[in-house]
């Protein structure tokens, strides 16, 4: 016959149990509404734009037809971003002259005297890969990005070939393996 201190247990116990339960359903609804997602569709054609630089070049996403387009979703207040930035950089270094590859960056930041704040961290940092600003996420908007930083790897014809979402790696190195990885096949698979 059960004593009141084991009866007593296993209320406890039972309790415990309802309580993990509770908690791992919770955290099954958490992860769920902010895993990283977005992006456009794989295959979709790539949302076109117009605009200009944060150097008020004019840019334009037509002016690429016919190259692979590396457009890179980032802020600076974002530290995975500030990890992928460097890979970047040695990439745009490597395709600045290149007719196959256009890399292009998209700041979200938004603060008072944007140019020169952006402009201040591309120094610090030495980059100088093109950087449109977005500060009211208008191309991020029509890019479905929720998440910085998001990659999007368009290939020659204007469709989307990759969306990489998150920070893939902390290494440079390996970034870079990846995103070289997703040119080529932007490459081998456009029409």
């Amino acid at each position: 016959m059960p004593t009141e201190s084991t009866s007593t247990r296993d209320n406890d116990f039972r309790r415990f149990l309802k309580n993990i339960a509770f908690t791992g359903l919770g955290l099954v609804f958490i992860f769920m509404i902010t895993r990283p997602d977005g992006g456009p569709k794989v295959g979709s054609i790539a949302p076109g734009f117009k605009t200009q630089t944060m150097y008020r070049e004019a840019i334009s996403l037509d002016d690429y037809r016919g190259q692979v387009v590396v457009l890179d979703f980032w802020a600076t207040w974002c530290a995975p971003c500030r990890k992928t930035l460097p890979a970047l950089q040695i990439l745009h270094k490597r395709y600045k002259n290149s007719d196959r590859v256009k890399i292009i960056s998209v700041s979200i930041d938004s603060a008072p005297n944007l140019v020169r704040f952006v402009d201040a961290f591309m120094k610090q940092n030495k980059y100088s890969f093109p950087v449109i600003l977005d500060p009211r996420r208008g191309l991020a908007g029509q890019y479905k990005v929720k998440t910085v930083p998001t990659m999007v790897v368009i290939k020659k014809d204007g469709t989307v070939s990759t969306v990489q979402i998150g920070l893939l790696s902390p290494r440079v190195n390996q970034i870079i393996d990846h995103i070289e990885k997703a040119i080529a096949q932007a490459e081998d698979s456009s029409t």
